[in-house]
């Protein structure tokens, strides 16, 4: 039996997933923040407010229900998180590909360097032509801002993800080698 690790790994390929641990862990976290939400509003109100009656009845009903609708929010989206089990990452013999930005593989020739940035939380892709290879949603409205920060085309954060960028890293550098052979 193959080691977590190594599940979503093999000679033509390298996938990078989810860490739904890391995920599951926040979706608790947001559910306590929904319950504390709730109890406030109902039996914790007039134990931290004073209640409707008191000097502050103007947080009563507003600062619980902001916080039900915010760690609801951000539960449904850590959720959303931990059940996304679909590659993010993908690395083979011929090129590199991230979901959130295309599900088009950029070839390695068309990719000038990819190092680590930001004490290796993200890694950074430097393109020969980016235009060629635009992002396919929401990402391309903030892609200028990879310019200015001075990092690559592409910034990939890999801190959600279940393989660090040293891991990720090694499989380009492995991938991309065997593609330079004959």
């Amino acid at each position: 039996m193959s080691s977590p690790r190594k599940a979503f790994e093999s000679e033509q390929r390298f996938e990078v997933r989810f860490n739904s641990v890391l995920a599951w862990g926040a979706f608790l976290h947001c559910l306590i923040g929904v319950a504390s939400g709730i109890w406030m509003l109902t039996l914790g109100a007039s134990f931290v407010f004073g209640g409707p009656d008191s000097d502050e009845r103007w947080m009563w009903p507003w600062l619980p229900l902001l916080a039900i609708l915010f760690f609801g929010w951000i539960a449904w989206l850590t959720a959303r998180w931990a059940l996304d089990r679909r590659p993010q990452i993908v690395v083979t013999p011929s090129g590199f590909s991230w979901r959130k930005w295309s599900q088009v593989e950029i070839p390695w020739s068309e990719i000038v360097e990819i190092k680590p940035y930001g004490f290796a939380r993200y890694i950074t892709i430097t393109l020969r032509d980016p235009a060629r290879y635009r992002a396919e949603n929401a990402s391309a409205r903030f892609h200028w801002i990879n310019g200015i920060r001075g990092a690559g085309d592409l910034t990939i954060p890999v801190r959600r993800l279940n393989r660090s960028a040293k891991d990720i890293l090694e499989a380009v550098k492995r991938f991309r080698d065997g593609a330079a052979r004959p």
